[in-house]
């Protein structure tokens, strides 16, 4: 049941499951020492207040939008480049209402901030754009 994998992932970095079960989970994210391969970055809406803390850590990939009132990713200017990722995945550590969202290219999506495995592939530099 793909939606439960999701779920035990997030609980694991929490301390919610038990050390087997934390394993198991781990696993599907190549276990400690990984690459993140990141099919897209956004913010979501339902989540986002607009303190717009996100835009200045990338400039020009990040805008406010006045019409929904929230921050949104500005997926039509993207290039893929390492350092458009590198800007967004910093802007996400800023972010008061952990907003961002990352999907790997197994099509799996994390909270960016709220996931201690991805974080730590964030703060490692272990992260890469999906072909």
């Amino acid at each position: 049941v793909r939606a439960r994998r999701k779920c035990s992932i997030s609980l694991c970095t929490c301390g919610a499951l038990d050390s087997a079960s934390r394993r198991r989970s781990t696993a599907a994210l190549g276990g400690n020492v990984f690459t993140l391969r990141i099919r897209r970055v956004w913010i979501e809406k339902a989540d986002c207040t607009g303190h717009t803390l996100c835009v200045p850590d990338a400039p020009g990939l990040i805008e406010f939008d006045s019409a929904s009132g929230v921050s949104v990713v500005k997926e039509a200017v993207l290039q893929r480049t390492q350092p458009e990722l590198k800007a967004l995945l910093e802007a996400s550590e800023v972010c008061p209402m952990d907003a961002f969202f990352i999907e790997t290219d197994d099509g799996s999506t994390f909270n960016a901030s709220r996931n201690e495995i991805i974080r730590r592939a964030i703060r490692e530099g272990r992260y890469t754009w999906a072909s």
